[in-house]
């Protein structure tokens, strides 16, 4: 290229003009779209090149170098499309910094390098989707490594297949800067999404790579496996380990294959014809789920990469994702979900307690919740017995870590194998229960799941987390003094009368728990009740808001039987005029058998 302000020509339809960061410019006829506009000093020379206007702006990542001039063109007339998982970083790029933490932070991550001011956003760059313009199609592909949300723009362009890379790398695989790999507090995870994305390009015909920074590469396969040998020398310099999104799957036998170094253990049983049920399908590993745990930003939300699909295919026989079975709802075992639905063309099967949090998990406010629904294609009765492409399987309800769980049992290569999810770990010698109470915790879980793990006798356990392992005969049947112990606990630490209380605390919701309505919109939302308790209880709900959010009726009366759920529904409004923060909490106001018990449950209406 020719150097910073110039502006050079890399083939018919394609400039690149140097600014705070590499501009691209695609023209078509006398419209043009670019990417990552930089300074935007571009608009100066655009005559020259017959263009009149810049319909589209895209953007590869959020810093600041990279847009930082973006309104001169939106007065022109330009739309902005941006990667799903950093539009909140352009569009409340102010409200980012004001939460912005800043004492007693230990998230390493380079986000306060995003925009000053907000950006409108019209459109956004969902991964593995196409985004179109005047006969060019630029596929979004998820490459995170120098940010989470980064992405990589392919389009054939005159003939060449081009990747726009943002920062993801530099001529000779080098990195752009070392610091933007940090995460945690010293931690280097960036080099593992900048490997896993090094992978994914290579696998790409990728014929000419468009950088932000520094020169065009020519040769884009060497420079990625100098990029990928780069990393794995960084993150082992580090860490003293290999990169984990380079484990390989394990085959436990002849047709079933275990992920257990994935974020959660997820497996797939491949049958003779090529097609396959997975159990779980997840993250890949801690660096890509980190913003769930120590690392999340305000807004922030996982992101799901694609992975193992292609291991499957080249090492193991795979012809077709068939099935996927959760075990449960949390988002590391959830999250590929939708990914299959919409590529892969798999259904989702699972016993019929879980069909509702994962078709709609926002009505729900439990923890780990996955933001992306997935339709459930088949569900089954607890205990059900169905067949697979000649497998015959087993299954159960098995309240233990959450509510929302199942047990999956069944015969692979003359091998009994149960599919546990996190509903019990090892500790010690024996089996203990996870105790969560905000995954939806009854006092009687435990024994529930007690008594069906009684019942089975598998030769192999598939744990959500770790390695296949073989129990020992007393192992499984530990899992019962466990419970017992559990449940003295509780005894002695709550009032017998308000137990149900003091373990649940969703005995009291409103549902759904997110909703979305614009001004002078109406929605009906329900409070669901549980009495857990052995007498019949009368209660009176009443539901309130801020100005602006009303209710009709105000409140409603019901009765609970013994251990009965009921619930009551209301009309939600929000006014034409109303002028609040686009975002409050309502809540429900209970009183119980005439004992007042206050707002004891919310949920959200966002307004806009």
């Amino acid at each position: 290229m020719n150097g910073r302000g110039r502006l050079a020509q890399l083939s018919d339809h394609l400039y690149c003009y140097q600014d705070t960061c590499n501009c691209y410019v695609v023209t078509k006829g006398k419209k043009a779209l670019v990417i990552d506009c930089g300074a935007a000093q571009v608009r100066k020379h655009l005559k020259s090149l017959g263009v009149d206007s810049v319909e589209w702006l895209l953007f590869t990542h959020h810093h600041r170098d990279q847009s930082q001039g973006a309104e001169l063109l939106l007065k022109q007339g330009a739309k902005v499309a941006v990667p799903e998982y950093e539009r909140f970083l352009f569009e409340h790029a102010a409200d980012y910094m004001q939460h912005r933490w800043v004492y007693d932070s230990y998230n390493d991550r380079n986000t306060a390098f995003t925009r000053i001011a907000d950006l409108p956003v019209n459109e956004t760059l969902q991964d593995y989707e196409t985004f179109k313009w005047r006969g060019y199609e630029f596929q979004v592909m998820p490459t995170p490594g120098h940010t989470q949300g980064s992405v990589t723009l392919l389009a054939n362009i005159d003939g060449r297949n081009v990747a726009f890379t943002g920062d993801l790398m530099r001529e000779e695989g080098r990195f752009h800067s070392l610091h933007d790999l940090e995460n945690s507090y010293g931690g280097c995870e960036g080099a593992d999404l900048t490997a896993y994305s090094a992978v994914r390009l290579l696998r790409k015909d990728t014929q000419l790579v468009c950088p932000s920074h520094g020169e065009l590469i020519e040769q884009p396969d060497e420079a990625l496996e100098n990029l990928l040998a780069n990393a794995r020398l960084w993150y082992k310099w580090k860490t003293t380990a290999d990169l984990p999104c380079l484990q390989r799957p394990v085959r436990v036998s002849d047709h079933l294959v275990a992920f257990p170094h994935a974020c959660c253990s997820w497996y797939a049983i491949i049958a003779d014809n090529g097609r396959a049920l997975l159990v779980d399908h997840g993250a890949v590993d801690g660096a890509h789920f980190g913003v769930c745990t120590a690392h999340r930003e305000f807004w922030e939300t996982h992101r799901y990469v694609d992975h193992g699909i292609h291991e499957l295919k080249e090492s193991f026989g795979l012809e077709s994702v068939e099935v996927v079975m959760p075990t449960h709802y949390h988002d590391d075992h959830v999250a590929g979900l939708w990914y299959l639905q919409r590529h892969h063309g798999t259904e989702v099967w699972c016993v019929e307690q879980l069909k509702e949090v994962l078709e709609h998990p926002e009505r729900y406010s439990e923890m780990c919740l996955f933001p992306k629904p997935a339709k459930v294609n088949r569900t089954f009765a607890d205990g059900e017995q169905f067949e697979w492409n000649g497998y015959r399987f087993q299954i159960w309800h098995f309240p233990s870590q959450t509510e929302y769980h199942q047990l999956l049992a069944v015969e692979v290569d003359a091998k009994r194998v149960l599919f546990s999810g996190d509903s019990f770990i090892r500790s010690g010698d024996h089996l203990a229960a996870p105790v969560i109470f905000r995954n939806y915790h009854r006092f009687d879980s435990h024994s529930e799941c007690a008594e069906k793990l009684a019942l089975i006798q598998p030769h192999l356990v598939a744990p959500g987390h770790g390695d296949v392992w073989a129990p020992r005969a007393d192992e499984l049947p530990s899992f019962r003094q466990h419970v017992q112990q559990i449940q003295t606990i509780y005894r002695r630490l709550v009032p017998q009368d308000q137990r149900w209380r003091a373990i649940n605390p969703f005995w009291a919701r409103i549902i759904p728990y997110q909703v979305s309505l614009a001004r002078g919109g109406k929605s009906s939302t329900t409070v669901r009740i549980v009495n857990f308790s052995q007498r019949t209880c009368a209660a009176t709900v009443q539901m309130v808001g801020p100005a602006g959010i009303s209710f009709s009726p105000k409140s409603r009366n019901l009765k609970l039987g013994p251990e009965a759920t009921r619930q009551v529904t209301f009309e939600l409004s929000v006014s034409q005029r109303y002028k609040g923060r686009p975002r409050v909490a309502v809540a429900v106001d209970v009183e119980m058998d005439g004992e007042p018990l206050g707002q004891v449950a919310e949920a959200f209406v966002s307004v806009g």
